[in-house]
């Protein structure tokens, strides 16, 4: 499904970051921080924003990712879907041998859009869904939406040019019911992967009820029972490690430091850099990186703030040092 000469080419960014090049590898886009639900848990929240850039100026962005030797680009917010120049964003940035992903609620996909992300060159698109049960509490995470169920069904039967995945933040709302997601999308032909909850300075207070510290048993269960449904084939992204290492995340023996984020590039929606998802937002904006050094010295310039944290679980950020320092290029 996915483009060849693009894998090729993360593949060959992975090998120069696993020999020691500090650039980005991964670039995350918030395109802007609004969005159309309000989950708890979500830090974007709380995060300072200003002016969202405009459709030139992203264009600008794509191309100061793809000069400093980024070939992942995530499209995120907020929702990006809330941009009418979305579609139009995916096809200037996937012009260029780099994956372009999107991060979404999906509460507004159409079948009309998905035909034109699939044209556009689009290859990934991310759901995050939380739970099946409608009952949940509100704005807790994402439901699955009967609207939104019809639209997986459709992706599910049909040919488009892009791969899709369900994301889920694992939470206490949703522990037990993680194995029964995995099944179901499986069986439509789609993948998950988790998302670990943070809980930081910034949403510690609105995640109180969401925490799932404390519930080894039940943490061991789910594990478990993932680990046997990867075995009979489930399509679940995590890999054995991954889901290994979860009940000493949530039990607080493994923490994170992302040692100044060397090779996630992630920008704020009105363009300045982003040190740390706990609100932390540089006044540097991702236009004065106008070279591997500038970028090399921002990075130096976060570890006076990352270098005096106890360390986090932002999973996605581990994941991708982690498969820097496997070197999964190989």
């Amino acid at each position: 499904m996915v483009r060849q000469y693009k894998q090729q080419a993360y593949q060959e960014s992975l090998k120069k970051a696993h020999e020691g090049l500090i650039h980005p590898v991964l670039t995350c886009i918030r395109l802007t921080r609004a969005c159309n639900i309000r989950c708890y848990y979500c830090s974007e929240l709380y995060v300072p924003t200003g002016r969202d850039l405009n459709f030139e100026d992203w264009k600008h962005v794509t191309d100061v990712a793809y000069d400093l030797g980024n070939r992942d680009i995530v499209l995120s917010g907020g929702e990006p879907f809330l941009k009418d120049f979305l579609v139009d964003l995916v096809r200037y940035t996937a012009s260029r041998d780099a994956l372009v992903s999107i991060a979404t609620n999906g509460r507004l996909l159409t079948r009309e859009k998905l035909a034109s992300l699939s044209e556009a060159g689009l290859d990934y698109l991310c759901i995050s869904i939380d739970s099946f049960k409608q009952e949940c509490p509100e704005n807790w995470g994402k439901v699955l939406t009967s609207r939104l169920n019809g639209i997986l069904k459709e992706i599910g039967k049909s040919e488009y040019n892009f791969e899709t995945q369900i994301s889920t933040v694992v939470t206490r709302n949703n522990l037990e019911d993680l194995s029964e997601m995995v099944r179901y999308f499986s069986s439509l032909g789609i993948s998950t992967k988790f998302m670990l909850m943070m809980r930081n300075k910034i949403n510690k207070k609105a995640t109180e009820n969401l925490a799932i510290q404390d519930n080894d048993a039940q943490i061991r269960k789910t594990i478990d029972s993932l680990l046997e449904l990867k075995e009979q084939g489930a399509l679940l992204i995590d890999d054995d490690f991954t889901l290994e290492r979860v009940n000493s995340f949530f039990n607080g023996t493994r923490s994170h430091n992302c040692k100044g984020g060397e090779f996630d590039l992630s920008i704020n929606n009105d363009g300045r850099l982003v040190i740390c998802p706990d609100g932390i937002v540089s006044e540097r904006s991702v236009f004065e990186l106008k070279s591997i050094e500038n970028y090399q010295r921002f990075i130096e310039e976060c570890k006076t703030v990352t270098d005096q944290c106890g360390g986090c679980l932002w999973s996605h950020k581990q994941r991708l040092e982690e498969s820097i320092i496997r070197g999964e290029h190989k």
